[in-house]
Order: C-alpha cells, then sequence, then structure tokens
C-alpha cells in the first residue's frame, strides 16, 4: 500500500488525542470561556482550551481572548503545524505506525475487533487493503480523524490554526514535536484495545460532541471533566492508562514549560487542548499548586 501523506486527513491534525477534544461551538453572548489568565510577580500568561478541529462557525471567538492575544509577544502551541518537517514524520510513520509488507493488522489483533473494523470500513465504504497495514493506534487515530471530517469538522478551522495564521511578527513555541504526539498512538500498552474502543464510539460522536459542546460554550469546567475524562474511564476501566499517557503525564511536562514562561517579563498566549487544563492533574490546576493565581474569563 502506498500512503499518500500529502492528502491524507491526518496530515495537519497530529495535535488530536481524543475525540472528545475535536468539537467546536458557536459562542453565545460570550459567556464564561475556556480562557484563563496565569499571573506571576513578572508577567501574564494565557491559557485557551483548544478546540483541534472545528467549523467556521466557531469564529468570532470571544474579544477579550483577541485583546489577550494581541498584547502577547510569544504565541505557544501544542505544535506547529505550519513547520512540520513532513518528510521526516513520514519516516517516522512509516518506522513506527505501519506494518512491513507482507505483514498486516488481521494477524494482530482478535477476530471480534476484526469484525469491527469490517463492518466500520463496511459501512463507510472504506477498503480494508487501503487501511490494513497500518498497526492499531495509528489506525485507531486515523479513523477518528477521517470520522470527524465527514462530518465537517476541519484541522484549518482550528483554534489553533486560526492563531498560527494570525501569528504575523510574533514568535510561535512548540510545547512539544510531531513525535511526542505521535509516539501516544504508536507506543500504548494495548493497542488493539485502543482501537476496539474507538471502533464502538465512532458512531455515537455526534451525541457526544453535542454534550460536551455546551460544556465547552459556557467554560463548564466539571461538565467538561465529567464527560471527557471522568465518565469514560468508569465506564472503560481498562483504558485508565491510555488517559494518564495522554493527559496526565503530558500536562505535568507542559507545566513545567508554562512555569517558565512565568518565570520571563514576556507575555505569552497558550493554546492547548482544552482537556488538558481541567481536573485536579489539569496545567490550570498544577499552577496553583506552584502559587501562581489564574482566574477564568
Amino acid at each position: 500500500m502506498t500512503v499518500d501523506f500529502k492528502h491524507n486527513p491526518w496530515r495537519q491534525a497530529i495535535p488530536l488525542l481524543l475525540l472528545s477534544l475535536l468539537f467546536t461551538v458557536a459562542h453565545s453572548a460570550y459567556a464564561k470561556s475556556f480562557f484563563w489568565k496565569a499571573q506571576s510577580p513578572t508577567t501574564t500568561v494565557y491559557l485557551l482550551g483548544s478546540i483541534h478541529f472545528a467549523k467556521p462557525d466557531i469564529y468570532p471567538l470571544d474579544p477579550k481572548i483577541e485583546e489577550a492575544f494581541e498584547t502577547a509577544t510569544y504565541l505557544v502551541v501544542e505544535l506547529d503545524q505550519k513547520q512540520l518537517d513532513q518528510d521526516n514524520m513520514r519516516r517516522h510513520i512509516l518506522k513506527h505506525g505501519m506494518y512491513e509488507k507482507p505483514d498486516t493488522v488481521e494477524s494482530h489483533i482478535s477476530e471480534s475487533t476484526l469484525e469491527l473494523l469490517k463492518d466500520y470500513l463496511q459501512r463507510h465504504d472504506m477498503p480494508l487493503e487501503g487501511y490494513n497495514r497500518m498497526k492499531p493506534g495509528f489506525l485507531a487515530m486515523t479513523l477518528s480523524i477521517a470520522h470527524v471530517i465527514r462530518l465537517g469538522y476541519l484541522p484549518d478551522h482550528g483554534i489553533d490554526m486560526y492563531f498560527l495564521n494570525k501569528a504575523n511578527d510574533k514568535k510561535v513555541l512548540q510545547l512539544e514535536n510531531y513525535t511526542d504526539q505521535l509516539d501516544l498512538f504508536f507506543n500504548m500498552p494495548d493497542e488493539e484495545m485502543f482501537l476496539n474502543h474507538t471502533l464502538s464510539q465512532l458512531e455515537d460522536i455526534e451525541n457526544q460532541i453535542d454534550d460536551t459542546v455546551k460544556a465547552w460554550k459556557g467554560g463548564d469546567t466539571q461538565h467538561m471533566l465529567e464527560n471527557v475524562l471522568i465518565k469514560p474511564q468508569q465506564d472503560y476501566p481498562q483504558l485508565r492508562d491510555v488517559y494518564t499517557r495522554i493527559y496526565t503525564d503530558r500536562n505535568i511536562k507542559m507545566t513545567e514549560k508554562i512555569s517558565q514562561y512565568l518565570k520571563d517579563n514576556n507575555i505569552y498566549f497558550v493554546v492547548v487542548g482544552a482537556g488538558h487544563l481541567i481536573g485536579e492533574q489539569g496545567i490550570v490546576n498544577l499552577l496553583i499548586k506552584r502559587g501562581y493565581r489564574l482566574t477564568q474569563y
């Protein structure tokens, strides 16, 4: 199988982590947003919960978000999608996310997962031969992205890309790199379990979007926490290690970088997946524990 990296839907979508973070909303009267101001004695760091895939009607954003962005010297994103080294990323994917011929995913997953996969692909007129060289974690990621794109949610309309396109003379920093994010899916402790879970949930994603959007729209961190982090782990306790890798471990590393920004005297505008900001082990709470003052707007 030849993989078209230029046109595949996941080329611009590496920041995908879980389906629940791919949603968009239309603002209403600019209520509280997933937007925080962190302050230290020397500077201010703004934290905006990102929607990585979106529809155009997410814009315009709340004016207070736009105003904060204008004051910043630095824009910080999880991954600068405009500066990706496509050749190196392609090699990394081929090495770690794909099977070498003649090996295929059918030899590495159970009959039950294979049936779920075949059923899903058949319903969406997607040939198995176009996907069966992908390893389970990468396959789950690819199918998730393709499904969300079919629903009309695109990375080009995501909040990350919106601010990257507006950066102009601002300096752009990354919290992570593409290998960090891809390796989350390549090195999962149980890739088949994640693929099985993904295939079981994809057809219901529009209902999940409706519920999660309400929380994001109103800056309702508790409802978002329940919907995105708590309930999925209660329903699928076998995926707790995956959530720890995708959220908690990365939150700690990103908080360390953001703490360094708060020791500077420049203003930073940080755009990071909304799910990373919330909860006991979310970036907001981790910064509060370090003694910084945070205010949600």
